[in-house]
């Protein structure tokens, strides 16, 4: 699957299409499985002939994350760490996202027993328990051994908050070789006083001294950190 586009924010208006003619390059192009995406931006979605049902369809939010990881890392097998800081709404599109997309073994990490216990009542009743593991643990200090996922993703803070760098340095320690995480929100509705900015994270990401990290500024604020992707091109 390939998911492409952007929201143009700052792009020169005599550089855009619109959508309805985009939406004839796409017709023209003939190609099976690709459509025009009018959700935070503009967006063409290409869906492999075999993909499942549900990636056929767009959905928003902590789905449209899982299209964005598996559109830009396509890693879609192993065994991805999901950080989740509730079992609210947000958490369970995420997991869902990843279940219907993907083969991934899915290991959620909740911060107290008490989120662990409600969740894996949502996921037993749901008979997803196969494909989902929940845990007990923070980024400070990840329970797991070296090298346990191939992704790890999480949407929101939980990364700009308390030690930085010692949660970069422990997601980069249990990722394997090939493996990526992406882990930041857009924050929209944070007090600027709990914000952190581009450049601290930039500074605390240098200081780690993992050479394949990252601060992206499309759509949010993210961190990405990759681990001996040999295979794509990029090295540690």
């Amino acid at each position: 699957m390939a998911f492409l586009g952007g929201r143009y924010i700052y792009t020169p208006q005599a550089y855009k299409i619109t959508n309805e003619k985009l939406k004839q390059i796409v017709a023209d192009s003939g190609v099976a499985g690709a459509q025009v995406v009018e959700h935070r931006g503009q967006w063409v979605k290409i869906v492999g002939p075999q993909a499942p049902e549900a990636a056929q369809q767009f959905q928003g939010g902590p789905q449209m994350l899982a299209n964005r990881v598996i559109a830009d890392y396509a890693i879609a097998e192993g065994d991805a760490l999901l950080i989740c800081s509730s079992d609210g709404g947000s958490s369970q599109a995420l997991q869902q996202g990843f279940l219907e997309m993907t083969k991934l073994q899915l290991t959620a990490l909740y911060p107290s027993e008490k989120l662990v216990g409600e969740a894996k009542g949502r996921i037993a009743e749901a008979k997803l328990d196969g494909r989902i593991t929940c845990r007990v643990g923070t980024l400070e200090t990840l329970t797991v051994g070296d090298a346990s996922f191939d992704l790890i993703v999480g949407a929101g803070p939980m990364l700009i908050w308390g030690e930085r760098q010692k949660k970069m340095r422990e997601i980069h320690r249990v990722l394997r070789d090939g493996g990526t995480a992406l882990i930041g929100g857009r924050y929209l509705y944070m007090p600027e006083f709990r914000k952190v900015s581009s450049e601290t994270l930039r500074k605390d990401a240098e200081a780690t001294g993992i050479r394949s990290i990252r601060v992206i500024d499309d759509m949010g604020q993210w961190v990405e950190i990759r681990k001996g992707i040999k295979d794509r091109g990029t090295a540690d």
